[in-house]
């Protein structure tokens, strides 16, 4: 077992009772510390592993929080989805109480390196590509954060050679204190979360968190494309790598005549892979691919390595994933497109016309930026779904043709009458998913689901992409 670090003391408070605040509260208990678990939710509504915790001696307060215990607590520990401003965190912190992200915690008690990688949109592919890259260069590595695998639940197999590539939200971010990646990655900035964040500056300030604690000893990697991204290299101290798709010299790895290439001083590039051989659509995916290689070239991986990583890498699920076709029109799911940036960079994705699925649950984001591209050639026609459909119709229908419907199963029915063959119906919604569904992933499913359902009625399961 990893030695217990230094802790403020031994009366811990972890709030949040889903996978981080589980994680945080196993490897706390199993270290030997007094853990009370908080959640607003009533305990039948939480997770039933939560009892395997409450017999090895951690306390459950379910049903809402109770102030006395976070101004008691030594230290509290905040799962990313529990607001940072919520009304006890304030008043224990104003009281002196250290609160800590769970992802501060979990590095205290780390020996391995973390390739941190943060950006309003491509964290997870990138994240996945890198750890992917990794494993191929035979370099013990793993995905974490954000991704779906709290750092804490890492610790018992943790070895000093290990890199955990880590996914970092700006809800992680706002509540570290020491965490110092050895590698940071800024991929890029544009509006999200201004439903949990007050503006786009404590947003933008939360992200550049990610590099308060590094040193000359460390890297950071940013997209030169990126004029945010890039500007904060004025008041970063580790060393700085480039990527983008921009001409410029300054990046190791880049795009020449088609191919991903790497440049060595004044030796002609040389090349890794044609693009024609990476699966993953899009410029945007580009750009997370050259991220990936500056990352993973960081950490030790070499030419040859990284060449079959590329090669061999396939796109996730919810990012512009090809779900089925059906009388020439093909169907894509990119429902992690959940803010405008993203949902643009879908669609600019594509040569051939698109039926757009928009909408779901507004993040404070602004619709206008998505007129110039709703109103191009591009898009043959929007269909406006859930709780956002009144204001998108509003921004897009003198733009754009725009049907209103209430959810997928209807949007996707209007979406096949609206297609023509060599279309491509694309859910990009520019939204949250939580007016009908738990999470993006669900709202995903339940897309692909109901286009493989009207495939296989059609044709029997035959149509090609199924």
């Amino acid at each position: 077992m990893t030695s217990a670090p230094s802790l403020p003391g031994n009366r811990i408070l972890v709030v949040g009772a889903a996978r981080s605040g589980l994680a945080a509260t196993a490897l706390l208990l199993g270290h030997g510390y007094q853990v009370t678990l908080t959640d607003s939710r009533p305990a039948a509504d939480l997770d039933p592993k939560i009892r395997q915790l409450i017999e090895k001696g951690g306390r459950l307060e379910a049903g809402g929080h109770q102030a006395t215990s976070f101004r008691k607590a030594d230290l509290i520990v905040v799962s990313p989805g529990v607001p940072s401003d919520l009304a006890e965190i304030r008043q224990a912190r104003e009281a002196g109480v250290p609160v800590w992200a769970e992802a501060e915690l979990a590095w205290r008690f780390l020996k391995g390196s973390i390739a941190g990688i943060t950006g309003s949109n491509g964290k997870t592919t990138t994240t996945s590509l890198t750890t992917h890259l990794l494993r191929e260069a035979s370099i013990d590595a793993v995905a974490c954060g954000n991704i779906g695998v709290p750092l804490s639940s890492l610790i018992n197999e943790d070895s000093s050679s290990r890199w955990y590539v880590f996914e970092m939200s700006s809800f992680q971010l706002e509540t570290i204190d020491q965490l110092r990646p050895h590698i940071a990655v800024y991929l890029n900035l544009t509006q999200d979360h201004l439903d949990r964040h007050p503006d786009f500056s404590h947003y933008r300030n939360a992200k550049e968190r990610i590099f308060s604690n590094q040193t000359s000893e460390d890297h950071a990697v940013l997209n030169l494309d990126d004029t945010l991204v890039a500007a904060a290299a004025d008041h970063i101290l580790s060393r700085i790598s480039w990527f983008g798709l921009a001409l410029d010299p300054r990046p190791r790895f880049a795009v020449e005549r088609g191919s991903f290439v790497e440049r060595s001083g004044e030796a002609a590039p040389r090349p890794l892979l044609p693009l024609t051989q990476y699966a993953l659509r899009g410029s945007h995916n580009i750009s997370n691919a050259l991220a990936s290689l500056t990352t993973a070239s960081l950490c030790g991986a070499q030419a040859s390595d990284l060449a079959s990583g590329l090669r061999s890498f396939r796109p996730l699920p919810h990012r512009m994933e090809p779900v089925g076709a059906l009388g020439g029109i093909e169907f894509v799911n990119d429902s992690k497109a959940t803010n405008v940036d993203a949902a643009l960079r879908a669609v600019e994705a594509f040569h051939q016309p698109v039926v757009w699925i928009l909408g779901g649950r507004e993040k404070g984001s602004d619709f206008q930026p998505l007129k110039t591209t709703a109103g191009s050639d591009r898009v043959r026609g929007v269909i406006a779904m859930g709780e956002a459909a009144e204001r998108i119709t509003e921004v897009l229908g003198n733009v754009v043709p725009v049907r209103k419907v209430i959810d997928l199963s209807s949007a996707l029915r209007e979406a096949c009458a609206l297609a023509r063959s060599g279309d491509v119906v694309l859910l990009s919604p520019a939204c949250a998913s939580f007016d009908q569904y738990r999470s993006y992933e669900e709202r995903g499913d339940d897309f692909r689901a109901r286009v493989r359902a009207l495939i296989e009625k059609e044709t029997g399961g035959t149509a090609s992409g199924v």
